[in-house]
């Protein structure tokens, strides 16, 4: 979860969110959008229940949200009607469900987002995010940072990196890390197999924190 301003934007959806949304108080209607870097179920599995409860039970919760395949959209809203039958107070969908390409995708004025497509699986994308004073970076899932690290100028500054390490060694990011003016580096989506590489990373970059559930990072 990205907070701006006050306002909330999800990047993917792995999990059961409105449990998490109860536990930190967070009213629905700040969250502003959904971004899904790819479709596979360890990035989406906790949308469809997140989107059914957003259409038809929490009030004033009006998320755009942003798919990387029509199929997935498609998918999403023929779940969330089957759902519908009992509830006849939301007859109108009131979800935002659309599908995106490469590119500037979302920007409401507090946030920008831009896709850049990467080579983990087809439909598979990294997101630069830009608000008015910071660039922040998620690589999502990605084949290897040699070959599709979501690129920059390289003098262009990173104010927090949040990359995955899961499908490749961590120590493939070195030249990267060396490439670009990066003020914070974050790890997320590792296996414990992958822990020692990254804590020797860190002994190299002092920027380096390995992230876990509810942890919390300001920029």
């Amino acid at each position: 979860m990205l907070e701006v301003d006050g306002n909330r934007y999800f990047i993917d959806m792995g999990m059961i969110i409105e449990h998490k949304l109860v536990e930190h108080n967070i009213d629905c209607k700040t969250i502003k959008g959904i971004f899904v870097t790819h479709m596979h179920p360890d990035h989406t599995s906790g949308l469809p229940s997140f989107l059914y409860l957003a259409d038809c039970y929490f009030k004033d919760c009006l998320p755009k949200v942003l798919l990387p395949q029509e199929k997935a959209v498609e998918g999403l809203l023929n779940w969330i009607n089957c759902n519908r039958f009992d509830n006849f107070g939301c007859e109108n969908l009131k979800v935002d469900i659309n599908v995106y390409n490469s590119g500037e995708i979302y920007n409401d004025g507090i946030i920008t987002v831009i896709a850049i497509p990467n080579k983990h699986i087809p439909d598979s994308y990294s997101f630069l995010i830009k608000t008015k004073d910071e660039n922040i970076i998620f690589t999502g899932d990605i084949s290897n940072p040699k070959n599709d690290f979501p690129s920059l100028m390289p003098n262009e500054k990173i104010d927090l990196l949040i990359c995955e390490a899961a499908h490749f060694s961590p120590e493939d990011y070195i030249l990267i890390f060396k490439k670009y003016d990066i003020k914070k580096i974050c790890f997320n989506h590792y296996s414990e197999s992958k822990i020692n590489e990254i804590t020797m990373l860190k002994t190299i970059f002092n920027n380096i924190q390995i992230l876990s559930d509810d942890f919390n990072i300001e920029t």
